[in-house]
């Protein structure tokens, strides 16, 4: 026979097969026993650091209108798959999208100097 009070309530617990739950008065005692406490208004949440890309962003080129992308497949003007150009990302200068071989690749000289 149980003579301990309720952790919850403070209620004397019913004894033998009364009890609903081992260590409370009722299931809504037990309930609100094991309940993980609201976060308190003053503790902030701290933000986790972003992960690392897990590759590097992908440069792609339309075969039809000749438009890069950076990371998307899909043209937006053509609507038809891009063909990877290669691993780059967008200009620091311009934000235009430029592979890696793009900037190490020496240019052409024009016809038109």
């Amino acid at each position: 026979m149980r003579n301990d009070p309720c952790p919850v309530c403070g209620t004397p617990r019913p004894a033998g097969r009364a009890s609903n739950e081992p260590w409370c008065c009722s299931v809504e005692c037990y309930r609100a026993f094991w309940q993980v406490p609201a976060p308190s208004p003053h503790h902030r949440a701290i933000a986790a650091e972003p992960a690392a890309p897990r590759r590097p962003p992908t440069v792609y080129e339309c075969d039809r209108c000749g438009d890069r992308a950076v990371d998307e497949q899909l043209c937006p003007h053509c609507a038809v798959a891009m063909r990877r150009a290669g691993v780059g990302g967008p200009c620091p200068h311009c934000c235009a999208p430029v592979t890696v071989i793009d900037l190490f690749t020496p240019r052409r000289p024009s016809a038109a100097n």
